[in-house]
């Protein structure tokens, strides 16, 4: 009994050791789900915001509508090209100014580091751009492996809390044999109980029919030893009766024997 009390102690400490895992584990899946969903919401927030930059660029022009777009063409003067081909001169070339001439490259060369300037301001925006998306895909790249690793962790403890709930079937199943078996030793003993109940009714009763015979021959004993001295006692008086009259008898018989000279007996034994 006492083993058996100690394997149900070890049994409900143990099932309270796993109850407290049980419980820790809960808390570190709520933990890994409330951090998957804020990882979920900061990931839809850069996505909403990687969208609007996107519209923001794409800007759709509408070419024919209210938008004009203004197009400079060079125009090539076919019929003085003609002229000069015909004439086979330069005298058209007398009139160009120098200063002019000069004044215009001045110009080109103001709207050429004008262009240059524009370029590389274009060519940072690009690199800016660039850092921004590599920067940003770099931080997808990251929430993915997060995302990943979260989900390894919450399969893990769902694997743990399959191991714990085997675990916990297994002890419960060694507690019902427990259980069982402690019935079943009860039970046992209850009979044997009642065996030694009957056992022991059976050794009364016997003592009681042995007491009774023992009781019955006593009786009958003591009747026969009455029996008998009754009998005896009977005999006795009857004999005591019988010599009793015979000595009656032969005292009245003696005067009679004198006086016809018969001898009497004693006369008879003395002579």
């Amino acid at each position: 009994m006492m083993t058996i009390l100690m394997l149900m102690l070890v049994l409900m400490l143990v099932l309270t050791l796993m109850w407290v895992l049980l419980l820790l584990m809960m808390m570190m899946m709520l933990t890994t789900m409330v951090m998957m969903v804020v990882v979920m919401m900061m990931g839809d927030d850069d996505d909403d915001d990687d969208d609007d930059e996107d519209d923001d660029d794409n800007v759709d022009v509408d070419v024919g509508g209210d938008v004009g777009v203004d197009v400079d063409v060079g125009l090539v003067d076919d019929d003085d090209d003609d002229d000069d081909d015909d004439d086979g001169s330069d005298d058209d070339d007398d009139d160009y100014d120098e200063d002019e001439h000069d004044e215009h490259d001045d110009d080109d060369d103001d709207a050429g580091d004008a262009d240059d300037d524009d370029d590389d301001d274009d060519d940072d925006d690009d690199d800016d751009g660039l850092r921004s998306k590599g920067l940003k895909g770099w931080g997808l790249l990251v929430r993915r492996r997060c995302m990943l690793m979260l989900l390894m962790l919450l399969l893990l403890l769902l694997l743990l809390l399959l191991l714990l709930l085997l675990l916990l079937l297994l002890l419960l199943l060694l507690l019902v044999l427990v259980l069982v078996l402690v019935l079943v030793l009860v039970l046992v003993l209850v009979l044997v109980l009642v065996l030694v109940l009957v056992l022991v009714l059976v050794l009364v009763v016997l003592l009681l029919l042995l007491l009774l015979w023992l009781w019955l021959w006593l009786w009958l004993w003591l009747w026969l030893w009455l029996w008998l001295w009754l009998w005896l006692w009977m005999w006795l008086v009857l004999m005591q009766g019988v010599v009793r009259d015979d000595t009656v008898l032969i005292r009245s018989m003696q005067p009679s024997c004198k006086a016809s000279g018969v001898p009497s007996d004693k006369g008879a034994l003395h002579a």
